[in-house]
C-alpha cells in the first residue's frame, strides 16, 4: 500500500483495505480474530510494505533490529525500531558504532543478539528503519516501514467468508 492516494482514504477504509492486503497476502491463514488484534494495534497513517515468511531463518534475519553508527568522513546512521502486534518475539540485536577522529578509529564496539521466537506460532512485527548520512557530503534522510509475517509452514489455508468480502470489494 504506497501510493499518494493513500494519505487522502479514511482510516475506516485504510483499515479494511490493509486488512485486505494481509489477507491476500498470507493467503488466509490468519484468523479474523487474529486480523482484528494486529488491524487495532498497527498505527494506520503509515505506510507499510507486506513480506510473508514460512522460513525461519529468513524471519529471523530481518527481526534483527539494527543500529549501526559511523563518523568516518561525515556520520552514517541505520538504526531500526520493532513493534510486536501478533505472537511472542524478543527482536535480535545488531549494534555497531565506530568512532573516527582525522582518520584514526578512536573507539569500535559491536554487540550481536539473536532473536528469539517459537517457530511453530504465528508472528506479525512492525519495522521502522531509518537511515540517515552525510557523508562526505552527500545527504540523505530515509524512512521505511514494513510489517513481516511470519507463517509456520503447517498452517492451513482458508480465507475467512466473513473477509473475502473485503477482498472483493476493494478488488485486492
Amino acid at each position: 500500500m504506497e501510493n499518494n492516494s493513500f494519505k487522502s482514504m479514511s482510516e475506516k477504509t485504510k483499515r479494511a483495505i490493509l486488512m485486505g492486503v494481509i489477507i491476500k497476502k498470507t493467503e488466509g491463514k490468519l484468523s479474523k480474530e487474529e486480523l482484528e488484534e494486529i488491524i487495532s494495534k498497527i498505527n494506520i497513517g503509515v505506510q507499510y510494505s507486506i513480506n510473508v515468511f514460512t522460513n525461519a531463518v529468513e524471519f529471523s534475519k530481518v527481526i534483527t533490529l539494527k543500529n549501526i553508527k559511523d563518523s568516518w568522513a561525515g556520520y552514517t546512521e541505520n538504526v531500526s525500531t520493532g513493534h510486536i502486534l501478533l505472537g511472542n518475539v524478543v527482536f535480535g540485536e545488531d549494534y555497531r558504532y565506530s568512532y573516527n577522529d582525522n582518520d584514526t578509529q578512536t573507539n569500535y564496539t559491536v554487540q550481536e543478539s539473536f532473536p528469539d521466537f517459537n517457530i511453530y506460532e504465528k508472528i506479525v512485527v512492525t519495522i521502522e528503519e531509518h537511515n540517515f548520512s552525510n557523508f562526505n557530503g552527500n545527504y540523505y534522510d530515509t524512512w521505511k516501514n514494513s510489517i513481516f509475517i511470519y507463517l509456520p509452514e503447517d498452517v492451513p489455508y482458508k480465507i475467512s467468508p466473513e473477509v473475502q468480502y473485503i477482498i472483493d470489494d476493494f478488488k485486492i
